[in-house]
């Protein structure tokens, strides 16, 4: 798999948040699970999302 960002100038533009991607749709589903399984036993953060960055078209 090859950087979506080869030059920061020229190619962070092009960079842009898509609520619709199927993979930051999974963590938000995943995040919400855990919420719920773990009320009142444990902390949860919102897991790393560079994956689902890296796997986002360009």
């Amino acid at each position: 798999m090859s950087p979506i960002i080869r030059d920061w100038d020229e190619d962070m533009p092009k960079v842009r948040f898509d609520e619709e991607n199927r993979w930051w749709k999974l963590v938000k589903a995943l995040t919400a699970a855990a919420v719920e399984w773990g009320r009142g036993k444990f902390f949860v953060e919102l897991i790393d999302c560079i994956q689902a960055a890296m796997l986002s078209p360009p």
